[in-house]
């Protein structure tokens, strides 16, 4: 099991159930409080517009995902460009690409 962090934030544990590469993907646990602070509330908004993205994949929908994912770029620039997401697994830990989460428990990264 793994636990996700932005910065000293711990958002939440994540198990591993899948890979193609460069993806992985498992079930996801939030663990932090979306109200706390500003960045738990933008973390927290991130989550459920990337949400919005795979039914629309799925439905081959493609202009509106197009305008969903420059409205994701626009308004979480500073979450997607950060160095501040990582994964810690006991004593190791290594920093990752922003992760997505397609649905309410899971949680896709590279």
């Amino acid at each position: 099991m793994y636990r996700l962090f932005y910065g000293d934030l711990e958002i939440g544990t994540i198990t591993r159930t899948g890979g193609d590469f460069p993806w992985n993907w498992g079930k996801f646990e939030q663990i932090f409080d979306p109200e706390a602070s500003e960045v738990s509330r933008t973390i927290a908004a991130y989550r459920r517009m990337t949400a919005r993205k795979y039914p629309l994949i799925e439905s081959e929908d493609f202009e509106v995902l197009h305008a969903i994912e420059e409205q994701i770029f626009e308004e979480f620039s500073v979450l997607i460009e950060s160095d501040q997401w990582r994964l810690v697994d006991g004593e190791d830990a290594w920093s990752i690409a922003i992760p997505e989460f397609p649905e309410e428990n899971i949680v896709a990264w590279r």
